[in-house]
């Protein structure tokens, strides 16, 4: 019985782990199912490693077989030659060379370098802020009038308040004053909006003809089909769990 269970522990630990086991494992730990593992994290073996990895590819190419060719008259396959070496050569110092900064073909005299340092140092002429946008000059700050000077301007230049009698009847400015206040009254009305139409819900209960054809509530129902699955499951389950209770 030891050896026996030996065995099945041997052949436990041999056993390979699929990732989707895995990932399935870490879910269940994270909703609790599982209690976390407190044990010690071992370091991985070497072959298990990248360098193992690297190390095992290196090994199948050193090992790999060598296919004689086929016919003794094909032909065989050497190195660059020299001159081909030289333009590889002179390619990689071309693309190094494309790194440098550019050669320096300008060399300004000292009086275009005191003349740069003064334009430097010289305080700013203008305002080089953008103030309105990208292609527009800087805001032309008008002065703001006050509104009761404006309106005494053209109340003067009227020629002063007009004087009206209390209980003057008629006259053109009546008129206009009850025009305005009519058309001001027509337009303060508010018309009636048509309420909206509210669509039907869609019903959720399955109509009489998906009954007849033997779709029940899970045809009907919003939840996804994953989620309906696992609700098909767990009451089959219980199914077969109060069948073995009877």
């Amino acid at each position: 019985s030891t050896l026996v269970e030996l065995q099945e522990g041997l052949l436990f630990f041999s056993a390979k782990i699929r990732p989707e086991q895995k990932r399935k494992r870490h879910l269940a730990r994270l909703r609790g199912e599982i209690a976390p593992w407190t044990g010690p994290i071992r370091e991985p073996l070497y072959k298990n490693t990248r360098e193992g990895q690297r190390e095992s590819r290196r090994e199948e190419y050193r090992n790999r077989p060598i296919i004689p060719p086929s016919r003794p008259d094909d032909p065989i396959i050497i190195g660059p030659s020299p001159e081909q070496l030289e333009i590889n050569l002179r390619r990689v110092l071309d693309r190094f060379a494309a790194t440098d900064p550019p050669p320096r073909r300008y060399f300004p005299t000292p009086a275009e370098r005191a003349e740069f340092a003064r334009q430097i140092s010289a305080p700013a002429t203008q305002d080089f802020r953008i103030t309105r946008g990208l292609f527009h000059g800087p805001k032309q700050h008008q002065p703001n009038v006050p509104v009761q000077a404006a309106a005494a301007e053209e109340a003067g230049a009227v020629g002063g308040k007009e004087k009206r009698v209390e209980g003057a009847v008629g006259g053109e400015d009546s008129e206009e004053d009850d025009t305005l206040q009519l058309l001001y009254e027509s337009l303060s009305i508010e018309e009636p909006t048509q309420a909206p139409i509210l669509t039907p819900p869609k019903p959720i209960e399955p109509t009489r003809q998906g009954r007849a054809r033997g779709r029940g509530l899970l045809m009907h129902s919003q939840e996804s089909p994953r989620e309906r699955s696992k609700s098909r499951i767990a009451w089959i389950r219980r199914l077969a769990e109060k069948q073995e209770g009877n």
